[in-house]
């Protein structure tokens, strides 16, 4: 049995068959915490095969989505929505999927400058390097985005029951945390199968959910939109600690070495001066011409710069537009580059602060994108997930717009 130890548990799946589909637990619109719990739980992504792993991946991608409309929604009480956290985790999870389906070649390395002969092989050689080792890179990505995904999708499940009504005061919001950390005191207790990573800094997702609460409780839609915005950046700084572990497995030149860490240690940290070495240098290298991010109308190469839009469509660019003391200090902490109208890309996804940088950026840029809010799947597809069924020709990567 996998699940909670001493608390909910959930058969392990069989293998699945060559020719045979996978199948997950069905889950229901609204999305609620069973059906969070229910995309979350069934499987040991070290053992899966690559349809299991693709099946749950599209069906966190769903969740997200669902938990992005729900949540701005919620926040925004008749208004205009802007995007929270859910929303950039929708089109993160859906990138990572890229990784995971052996079909599919990563956004990243679509964008090489190189002639197309020459990017067909550095596309051959990148998935025989992916497929090493059992799989290490994508099965802890799998991991990461499972339990990442549990724990913000059960935190976002009770804010949205918690304050979808008329009650918003106080004492609702002492008593949605209190429910709230008893949740996330459950997660912890997660057995060894999940794979689980040391844990982040509850702070952070309290101080997080708290900029959501007041968002959803303030009457200026400005105001709003910063609140929300700050706590979409506090919120990733937790996400980021949590996947400090599973990002190096996947930057690691040893990552099979890296994951016996990760399993023994809670952290993929290599213990020799020399492995670290070989993890920077292959950091460096896979930041630069690995790591992208789809949206629906671009996809944004991490490692390049970042220009803030000077035509107003940003509505917290340039800094003089910033008049939310919560968002000024969450922006003083992460933005490198404060005051600058282009921000500088990561040279190492490995490291945190060089992550944060790049990511308050970029929440920070397309803030007021409404496009974000897309559905990242078809419906005819979307039901299938929903039902627990893959379809192995849905879902490709391509940009919408």
């Amino acid at each position: 049995m996998i699940g909670f130890r001493g608390s909910v548990t959930v058969p392990r799946p069989q293998p699945v068959r060559s020719g045979q589909p996978p199948r997950a637990p069905s889950f229901e619109l609204p999305l609620t915490e069973s059906g969070v719990r229910a995309i979350a739980t069934p499987g040991f992504p070290l053992e899966e095969s690559v349809p299991e792993l693709e099946l749950r991946n599209r069906r966190v991608t769903l969740g997200y989505g669902e938990l992005s409309h729900q949540l701005a929604d919620v926040i925004a009480a008749g208004g205009d929505r802007v995007a929270n956290w859910c929303t950039f985790a929708t089109w993160s999870s859906k990138s990572i999927g890229s990784t995971i389906d052996p079909d599919e070649i990563p956004p990243g390395l679509r964008q090489l400058p190189v002639p197309s002969f020459i990017r067909r092989d550095v596309v051959s050689m990148c998935r025989r390097i992916f497929r090493r080792q059992h799989g290490a890179i994508f099965r802890a990505l799998a991991c990461g985005n499972r339990l990442i995904f549990l724990e913000v999708g059960v935190v976002g499940a009770r804010f949205i029951v918690a304050f979808s009504g008329a009650d918003r005061s106080e004492s609702h919001w002492d008593a949605y945390w209190r429910s709230a950390s008893g949740a996330l005191d459950e997660i912890a207790r997660l057995d060894g199968p999940w794979v689980p990573t040391k844990p982040a800094d509850r702070r952070r997702l309290h101080d997080a959910m708290r900029c959501y609460f007041d968002a959803a409780v303030a009457s200026d839609a400005a105001r709003r939109s910063q609140l929300v915005l700050a706590g979409n950046v506090e919120l990733a700084a937790y996400e980021q600690e949590r996947a400090q572990g599973y990002l190096a497995v996947v930057l690691a030149l040893f990552c099979g070495r890296a994951m016996d860490r990760l399993l023994t240690t809670r952290s993929g940290e290599l213990a020799s001066g020399p492995m670290r070495l070989s993890t920077q240098v292959c950091s460096r290298i896979m930041t630069r011409f690995g790591i992208a991010l789809v949206l629906p109308n671009e996809v944004v190469d991490l490692a390049r710069r970042q220009r803030m839009a000077a035509d107003g469509s940003c509505p917290v660019w340039p800094d003089d537009r910033v008049t939310e003391p919560t968002l000024r200090a969450v922006l003083q902490r992460y933005d490198r580059s404060p005051g600058a109208e282009v921000k500088r890309g990561a040279h190492s996804w490995l490291s945190f602060d060089e992550r944060m940088h790049v990511i308050t950026n970029l929440f920070r840029a397309h803030h007021g994108d409404r496009s974000l809010f897309d559905r990242p799947f078809a419906d005819v597809d979307a039901t299938l997930l929903r039902s627990g069924t893959l379809n192995t020709a849905a879902a490709r990567l391509e940009p919408t717009g």
